[in-house]
């Protein structure tokens, strides 16, 4: 890690709030110093709001700069209508942003929390990566299990926690990508993250299905506090679970 980084003498990490990409801006800071990284994070509205405020807390916890930046919607009538290279598109025009900022800077290297684990998951945003140069120190060969132990520690001790996510258009299953719809997904997944951390909340046309990344059995009892809590929000919508 230390021959990688000694290429360079500054970055910009694309922090999402995210426990990989913070693992990143722990790294940068640990081989660059923390006057030398800028953590950047988009802000559009498909973008959970807690993970924006996460990553201002790990930005903050880093003595690192944070630099929040939000993606024009010129174009983005494929993302909106909510066809199946969405993502692709999405990841494509946040890294455009990101390397025109990077460019602007006048900054060395662009580096994201890619994992080797990510590879072998189906993630089309993962082709633009290497259109737009993007470095991976996680892909990196010399990069091994005691940099995440060392950066888990920092964050325990920092109380920080993570929530492994997607955006919220990761949920909207059919129908077009409106900011209702992801407002609901925000609002219902809010009101049940304590509780449940690995909730997914499912929208379709005519119902919500409830799921969980971790493949979660949920008992009777656990669906009627997840039905009671979020009453209100999805009264319209006929409530499944996986």
């Amino acid at each position: 890690m230390e021959k990688l980084f000694k290429n360079f003498d500054n970055c910009i990490v694309a922090l999402s709030g995210g426990f990989d990409s913070a693992v990143v801006a722990y790294l940068a800071k640990n081989y660059l110093g923390e006057d030398r990284i800028i953590a950047a994070t988009c802000v559009n509205n498909h973008i959970f709001r807690y993970q924006i405020r996460n990553a201002i807390e790990i930005a903050a916890k880093l003595n690192i700069r944070w630099f929040p930046f939000y993606v024009d919607p010129e174009k983005s009538d494929i993302f909106n209508a909510n066809q199946k290279n969405r993502c692709y598109i999405c990841k494509s025009r946040i890294l455009k942003k990101l390397v025109e900022i990077k460019n602007d800077m006048g900054t060395d290297v662009l580096l994201d929390g890619t994992k080797s684990q990510d590879l072998h998951e189906d993630r089309p945003g993962l082709v633009a990566l290497k259109e737009y140069g993007v470095l991976s120190p996680m892909l990196d060969p010399n990069f091994d299990a005691k940099h995440i132990i060392h950066a888990k520690k920092f964050y325990n001790y920092a109380r920080i926690n993570f929530v492994s996510e997607s955006c919220k258009a990761t949920r909207i299953m059919e129908g077009e990508l409106t900011q209702e719809k992801l407002d609901l997904v925000e609002n219902i997944e809010d009101a049940l993250r304590d509780q449940y951390p690995q909730i997914r909340a499912r929208i379709y046309m005519d119902h919500i299905k409830f799921e969980f990344k971790n493949n979660k059995t949920l008992s009777n009892k656990d669906k009627d506090y997840i039905l009671e809590k979020v009453k209100y929000l999805v009264n319209s919508y006929t409530v499944t679970f996986s």
